[in-house]
Order: C-alpha cells, then sequence, then structure tokens
C-alpha cells in the first residue's frame, strides 16, 4: 500500500505531510473512507510533531468531504468552515475556492440557497476576508 511506504525521515518530513494529505484525499475519491480518516489522523499526529500549520486546509476540506460521506451534514459545514478560515489566513486561495464551492453545494442541497450564493460571491470576489469570522 502507498501509506505504507510514507515513512518520517528528518529531510523528507514536509513532502510525506503532503503525501499523506494527497493520499488520503485519493483514497477519499475512491470511497475508502476508513483509509481515509486513517491517514488524516496520521497527518495530524506528524502536524503536531512539528508544529507547522500548512496543509490545514486541505485536512479540513477532506474532513468535510468524508462527513458528507457519513450523512454527517452539520460536521461536514463546521470542517468547511473551517477549511475556508484556515485557507483565508493562509492566503491559500484556491483551498479557500475549493473550500467555499463544497460549502455552497451543501448549502443548496439543504435548501440554503441565497446563503450559499451570498458565500460563494464573498470568496470569489474576495469581499469577506479574515476580518469576519467564518465559524
Amino acid at each position: 500500500m502507498l501509506e505504507q511506504e510514507v515513512r518520517l525521515t528528518a529531510e523528507t518530513e514536509m513532502v510525506q505531510i503532503w503525501l499523506l494529505l494527497s493520499i488520503a484525499d485519493g483514497y477519499e475519491m475512491i470511497g475508502e473512507t476508513k483509509r481515509a480518516l486513517s491517514l488524516l489522523d496520521q497527518w495530524r499526529v506528524v502536524r503536531d510533531k512539528l508544529d507547522i500549520g500548512g496543509g490545514d486546509s486541505l485536512f479540513y476540506c477532506l474532513r468535510a468531504r468524508l462527513s458528507l460521506r457519513d450523512s454527517s451534514d452539520d460536521q461536514a459545514e463546521k470542517n468547511f468552515r473551517k477549511a475556508i478560515e484556515m485557507a483565508v489566513v493562509r492566503h491559500a486561495r484556491s483551498w479557500e475556492l475549493r473550500s467555499s464551492l463544497g460549502l455552497a453545494q451543501l448549502l443548496a442541497k439543504q435548501g440554503r440557497r441565497d446563503e450559499a450564493r451570498t458565500m460563494l460571491a464573498e470568496s470569489i470576489t474576495g469581499s469577506a476576508k479574515a476580518s469576519t469570522p467564518l465559524i
């Protein structure tokens, strides 16, 4: 398995932290929820050990998508909002937009179309930045 090849060494910890997230992303895409969650748990341990913040937005976006698979819309919404918040703080526009799109789709599915439209428009135009808390 790919995750067995990801081992921690001093030289490659940053690369491996992104590999864990990328592999978890792939597992989520093919419906391997347990494997994806396991890798996200590993990622969190490594991230805490290294005391770095990179990848937080992707982590929360993946958690949101995995929550949707378990029909946990409330948890998915919280995770999408946290992913957006982390992306804004890190000035990671692509992750902000990716997470915003996921949240907008969830809100639209719940019949909250006006809220989805407003939130997505703000994300695209950049009018609701870090000065507005998302959680």
